[in-house]
């Protein structure tokens, strides 16, 4: 850590010095740690010895592994992989859903999203899926998008920028939690909320160009160079979908929601290529994230998307899925095409190597050319390799036993 150099604060770094003036001596560290070994080191020129007499860790989480109902998954590289996904949503659970335990831990919207589909089917801590909710639509930035993430112990303190996408899935977070509990009360409190997103994002779009605007920040998963302007159409429209289906079951007039669905969806479809079976950006690019995205909107047939999955996994492109967050969103493609063999066998793939290095929770990034690699230009030294938005095999894995 003496030679880190990343982007990221220090204060990630996980160490700490203590002084200690006078023995005998009982204190504590002040802030919580996440770790799997402890490395305590005395630095002082003092002669005398010293010992410990007792030492201990309090282990903290909103949730017991206990609270989360026994699934019978008799296949057992999917059993492994599930119990991983369970452990590490555990460990983000704390008064709201971390990204993870050792860094950033803060409210993200995209990454709160796997996290609470996650919690549905596992633990049902639904009042904090309600909390996060909540401090989102409490803390929108000074032009009301709902903020990529808040800092909840600040006291709640939110960045002036926000990530479009993340704004977006705020309504596809209300959409499933419509789906998963039965409490319209809330549903109907938040749609307002939800519904400011889509009043705030349509504007941003040039029409005219069939893409957003450049100032509009994009997360869409971790992949240095990607052109986002395609899957960005493709995440508006599933977003839209998913607010559209609120209003309507919400006896709202949804009519200008339908309408701007219907307008993007030719839009994203001009960015299909017939002869290629693939969405290319008008920069020439094909990547995952526009696949993935392009096939999740819908604008597409079935037989269309399954061609477009087979060949994006048969593409020689650069630009490919480098975190989990994008690979649950693959799975779900595979998914929502009728695909559940082919979306197993890619968590098996994929997840199935964490089991295999011995992994007992999910990493924040993976690719398989490159153990070492960090994300947002950063150094292994704040890397961690517990981070939520990995845990949602265990979501897909119970649908698959029992759907």
């Amino acid at each position: 850590s003496d030679k880190y150099k990343g982007m990221h604060a220090y204060g990630w770094l996980q160490e700490e010095t203590k002084s200690v003036v006078f023995t005998p001596y009982t204190g504590s560290l002040e802030r919580r740690w996440a770790f799997r070994y402890l490395k305590i080191e005395r630095v002082d020129g003092a002669r005398f010895p010293v010992c410990f007499t007792d030492i201990f860790v309090d282990a903290v989480s909103a949730v017991s592994l206990s609270d989360a109902p026994s699934v019978d998954i008799p296949d057992e590289q999917l059993s492994a992989i599930y119990r991983m996904s369970l452990k590490t949503l555990k460990q983000c659970q704390q008064d709201v859903f971390e990204d993870g335990p050792k860094r950033d831990r803060r409210l993200w919207v995209g990454d709160m999203r796997l996290q609470a589909l996650t919690n549905y089917v596992t633990f049902r801590n639904i009042d904090l899926v309600k909390r996060c909710l909540y401090l989102f639509a409490a803390y929108r930035t000074d032009s009301r998008f709902i903020p990529s993430g808040v800092f909840v112990n600040s006291p709640p303190y939110v960045d002036g920028w926000h990530f479009s996408d993340y704004s977006l899935l705020y309504i596809s977070c209300l959409y499933d939690y419509a789906h998963h509990v039965d409490d319209w009360d809330f549903v109907r409190e938040m749609y307002d909320t939800a519904y400011e997103q889509f009043l705030l994002t349509a504007p941003t779009l040039d029409r005219e160009n069939r893409r957003f605007g450049p100032r509009e920040m994009v997360f869409m998963g971790w992949c240095d160079g990607v052109d986002k302007s395609v899957a960005h159409l493709g995440v508006y429209v599933y977003a839209l979908k998913h607010l559209c289906w609120l209003g309507e079951q919400l006896g709202k007039d949804t009519a200008d929601i339908t309408a701007e669905i219907n307008e993007v969806s030719d839009m994203l479809r001009s960015y299909y290529d017939a002869e290629q079976g693939l969405f290319v950006t008008a920069s020439g690019q094909v990547s995952w994230h526009s696949q993935i995205f392009g096939v999740l909107s819908g604008v597409l047939t079935v037989d269309q998307g399954i061609g477009v999955m087979r060949a994006i996994e048969h593409s020689d492109t650069k630009y490919v899925v480098c975190t989990p967050y994008m690979k649950h969103y693959y799975i779900e493609a595979l998914w929502s095409l009728g695909q559940k063999e082919w979306a197993m066998a890619r968590i098996r793939e994929y997840w199935g190597k964490f089991v295999d290095f011995g992994f007992d929770c999910c990493p924040e990034i993976y690719r398989e050319d490159d153990h070492f690699l960090a994300p947002w230009f950063d150094c292994p030294e704040v890397y961690t390799v517990c981070h939520a938005w990995c845990s949602t095999p265990a979501y897909w894995i119970h649908r698959y036993y029992h759907e």
